[in-house]
């Protein structure tokens, strides 16, 4: 590997690494599993560092690298327990003005929304974690190879579900 596409490489990394930890939160409670996750696809960014770069949207590359090692943790590893999850939530939360109450009852929503997402079918938690990414319809069904209506499709489904269990 020549050092320039290195460079370029860690610097593609860094620029959408917040993303991805922010993705793999879905994937996986355990944070040192996370860290794991992270560094195979840092892996397979450099092993494939060429077709990303020659790719139309290098970032939806990434992401379809990103789910594809993410569905291959989700196939083979065991659930962990997910409590892990309460003080990073916590910490994700935007500061704000909000009077203790509040601020109590947006942890706890955020909370019931992270676990009703980690609750939803593969096929269904992928799309919403790209939307949760900003990737629109068109670049989600290219990381996931599949068509923009049924991205539309999946997305009213997650939808739906996250509603009822909000509400539960």
């Amino acid at each position: 590997m020549n050092p320039n596409n290195h460079t370029w490489v860690e610097a593609f990394w860094h620029e959408h690494v917040s993303s991805l930890h922010r993705t793999l939160l879905s994937y996986e409670a355990d944070r040192a599993l996370r860290e794991d996750l992270a560094q195979n696809i840092f892996l397979a960014l450099l092993q494939s560092q060429e077709r990303v770069q020659a790719a139309d949207n290098p970032k939806a590359y990434l992401f379809r690298i990103a789910h594809n090692v993410a569905t291959d943790h989700v196939a083979w590893e065991t659930r962990r327990s997910w409590d892990a999850l309460d003080d990073e939530l916590a910490d994700m939360l935007p500061d704000s003005a909000l009077n203790p109450e509040q601020h109590i009852e947006q942890h706890d929503t955020s909370n019931k929304l992270m676990r009703a997402v980690r609750r939803l079918k593969l096929p269904l938690k992928q799309v919403v974690t790209l939307v949760l990414e900003d990737f629109d319809h068109e670049e989600i069904a290219q990381i996931l190879k599949i068509s923009p209506g049924n991205v539309r499709v999946r997305l009213n489904r997650a939808k739906q579900l996250l509603q009822e269990a909000l509400h539960e």
